[in-house]
């Protein structure tokens, strides 16, 4: 009875498979001669399926989610907050003019994972008040993917307002307030205050007073945030050498009459005077002490009182007796990176910022290459992963401008080496000459930066 019963099923089983066969048969001529519309989906979905891999295969390693301000299939947008118009405008035209060149060769490379960047400039006149509302307007249009913030009083203006709605911002302020503690989505170019007017210290005691241990020293600087971060560093750096500021002279934003103040400085008998002022207040301070037969050796502390239209106002009494620091390459090295930026320039039309040997030009420059370093490092064009990209760029060699730069979680502001430079006439121009090579300040340790804390 079993093995009759296994012979019908076995039967029934033989003749279901052959009808099964025969169907399937008949299908297969028919969906040669005329494909069905079922037939016709799965194709096309294995298609697309085949082809999305293809996309995803040649897509840069770099994506962004579909909801990230600013970034779209083919282009980045950035927001440029400078001085475009007002009394520092020679600052904002020449560094906003570099940002936009740079990233000129940026877009001729095939621009960051295929996207073209794309600048949109917003004038703040050197006002920091309208820098926070060129801030708010930038922000309010959501469609851009970051910013880049000039002049240090426009900086200090936003820092708190661009890390409260985490936009990572790039900005050229070295003050003590932007980086100190660490802003997460704040980043700034150059070295601290604190470092540039230590290493002018360096240069001050070690090559110009050489062990006069009755030498005296005199301070003038900007009564605000950055004249009194340069401060800082300058009499950390003193006290490690057994030096004390004869006399501490401070001035106002705005400030042209100084004449108490250099007055003051004569009467302290100061040999030496160690700067920390603005353009327009360093001008005066020259000027005053050129009128009251003032006999001194300046020392400015940093990059911005080491400015090149200060003479232009103030005249070259002081040319042969000032020296200064300064944190990145200029014109006159032999840097194939300032090269290729010079020859955008005069594809732009931007040709006489080249002719000046504009410093800010050069600034302007640096903080986009940092900038598309950052994008092309990240995993993803989100604003996290721009922070992530920029904290990559550890000990990372540029090739140009500076030797290296370092991001990471504690240091958001990436030099702590400058040279010590003169300002020299070149015709009618002037701009700045090599005195000493870069170096770290011998008393780095003494400043308390957040990443070495």
């Amino acid at each position: 009875m079993k093995k009759s019963g296994f012979k019908r099923i076995s039967s029934s089983v033989i003749v279901f498979s052959c009808v099964v066969v025969l169907m399937l048969l008949l299908g297969a001529c028919t969906q040669s001669s005329s494909p069905s519309s079922s037939t016709k989906a799965v194709n096309q979905k294995g298609q697309d399926e085949a082809q999305k891999q293809q996309v995803e295969s040649a897509k840069p390693q770099s994506q962004t989610k579909d909801n990230t301000p600013g970034v779209t299939a083919d282009k980045i947008r950035i927001a440029d907050i400078d001085a475009l118009s007002g009394p520092a405008s020679y600052i904002g035209t020449a560094s906003t003019a570099g940002f936009h060149d740079y990233m000129s060769i940026v877009n001729q490379k095939g621009g960051i994972t295929g996207r073209k960047i794309e600048i949109v400039d917003f004038d703040h006149a050197g006002d920091p008040g309208k820098a926070v509302a060129a801030v708010n307007q930038a922000l309010n249009r959501e469609d851009f993917f970051t910013m880049w913030v000039g002049t240090s009083s426009a900086a200090v203006a936003v820092a708190d307002h661009v890390e409260r709605q985490k936009m990572p911002t790039m900005v050229i302020s070295p003050t003590t307030t932007i980086y100190d503690p660490p802003k997460r989505y704040l980043f700034t170019v150059g070295a601290p205050y604190t470092v540039e007017a230590a290493r002018a210290v360096d240069f001050l005691v070690e090559e110009l007073i050489k062990n006069k241990p009755d030498a005296k020293i005199a301070w003038i600087g900007m009564d605000e945030a950055s004249g009194q971060t340069m401060f800082e560093g300058a009499k950390k750096a003193l006290d490690a050498y057994g030096y004390k500021f004869a006399t501490e002279q401070l001035i106002k934003r705005g400030g042209t009459d100084v004449s108490s103040q250099v007055l003051n400085i004569k009467r302290s008998g100061a040999q030496y005077v160690m700067m920390g002022t603005l353009t327009k207040e360093g001008a005066a301070v020259l000027k005053e002490a050129e009128k009251v037969g003032l006999d001194v050796k300046f020392v400015g502390s940093s990059f911005i009182t080491t400015d090149v239209e200060m003479f232009k106002l103030a005249g070259d009494y002081y040319l042969d007796k000032f020296y200064g620091v300064w944190p990145i390459n200029f014109w006159d090295d032999s840097d194939p990176l300032i090269q290729k930026v010079a020859d955008a320039a005069k594809a732009n039309g931007n040709v006489k910022f080249v002719e000046m040997k504009s410093p800010y030009y050069l600034f302007g420059a640096l903080t986009a290459y940092m900038m598309a370093e950052a994008m092309d490092h990240s995993d993803q064009l989100t604003r996290e992963g721009l922070v992530a990209g920029y904290e990559k760029l550890n000990n990372y060699k540029l090739g140009g401008f500076v030797d290296s730069i370092t991001f990471s979680s504690k240091q958001r502001i990436p030099m702590t080496k400058e040279r010590v430079v003169k300002v020299v006439k070149q015709g009618e121009n002037y701009t700045l000459a090599k005195v000493a090579d870069f170096k770290e300040p011998k008393h780095i340790g003494k400043l308390e930066l957040p990443w070495m804390k």
